[in-house]
């Protein structure tokens, strides 16, 4: 049997995007395919680097043996080697909106004493709004991707174009791609549906009050930066998701959707107007004479969340940079 860094790459780039059942099946036929054309065309020879370019480029690009496998054709919205990367970030999306909103809408209702039958009404409303909008956002990038031929590392290139098999510290866990996905979409919910949650509960004058952290009409005027966010943040972890290792495009689509986060949540976050200043004279109520200090720290809060971002978007550049770098060299 022939090894070959060569045949490794090709296997990998064909079977990458592939279901763990898939994949080591396709891999093995492969590897048996490859090794019979090897073996037909230089019979007691060993083959050259040469020989396993030529048996590579009449088996196909990676994609087109990959479409093969699939039973994948042109003629579609979505096609392989997005598609299976398309259902699994749905899913994903789906259940975050899901849970998000409920939760949400159940924070919202026991904030706001809402009536039972009026808050199941908004609870379903909005999982429905919900999940059509993350189908309508997740459809559009996925298709985008695709009708665009936007490549998957590897896939399209050529046989001296294949991508090296990565290793594992240079790899991006499906884990960390999914929890950043789920973190954008749980973010996203919680400031556009019910930024109440964020909030402090004391008795005044017999009454139960809740006073957000907040300033709710600031935060329903600027909606639509809450939308960017999330959308940023989707679509940098969904690239990471596709790729999955630290390639030259994940690199550049994370300093990109970096600094746009980091300029945006900057502009968002230092307006004088995005704290609520009931909050404070919430925690006055509670701690009385002892609040003054801590009234102090809420009250700059903003900017303390906009230092903390502004560090983890950098340290999240810096990595993704490096990685991407030495995976280059391999």
């Amino acid at each position: 049997m022939v090894k070959n860094d060569l045949i490794d790459r090709y296997i990998y780039a064909v079977t990458k995007h592939m279901k763990s059942a898939m994949k080591k099946d396709v891999a093995a036929e492969l590897e048996t395919i490859i090794q019979d054309m090897l073996e037909e065309r230089c019979e007691d020879v060993a083959p050259t680097e040469r020989d396993i370019k030529v048996v590579l480029t009449e088996l196909g690009t990676p994609n087109e043996l990959a479409s093969k496998y699939k039973g994948e054709t042109q003629d579609c919205l979505i096609g392989q080697p997005y598609y299976s990367l398309y259902v699994y970030v749905l899913k994903i999306v789906t259940v975050c909106i899901s849970g998000g909103m409920l939760l949400a809408q159940i924070m919202a209702a026991l904030t706001s004493h809402t009536i039972w039958y009026i808050a199941i009404y908004r609870t379903i409303g909005g999982i429905f709004g919900g999940i059509l909008t993350g189908f309508a956002f997740v459809t559009l990038l996925f298709a985008f991707f695709y009708k665009k031929g936007i490549k998957v590392d590897g896939l399209n290139d050529g046989i001296d174009n294949l991508p090296p098999v990565p290793q594992k510290s240079n790899r991006i866990s499906k884990v960390d791609a999914i929890v950043g996905i789920v973190f954008s979409v749980i973010f996203t919910l919680v400031f556009l549906v019910c930024p109440q949650i964020l909030c402090i509960a004391f008795v005044k004058n017999g009454v139960g009050v809740y006073e957000p952290l907040f300033n709710l009409e600031y935060i329903r005027q600027t909606w639509y930066f809450i939308l960017a966010f999330g959308i940023l943040g989707v679509t940098r972890d969904s690239v990471r998701l596709i790729d999955g290792s630290y390639t030259k495009r994940v690199m550049l689509v994370t300093i990109i959707t970096n600094i746009i986060d980091g300029v945006l949540t900057s502009i968002w976050l230092l307006n004088d107007r995005i704290m609520n200043s009931g909050f404070f004279d919430g925690i006055e109520q509670l701690l009385g004479t002892d609040a003054e200090g801590i009234s102090h720290v809420f009250i700059h809060y903003n900017k303390v969340f906009l230092s903390i971002i502004i560090l983890a978007l950098t340290i999240n550049c810096i990595e993704t940079v490096v990685k991407a770098v030495k995976y280059s060299r391999q």
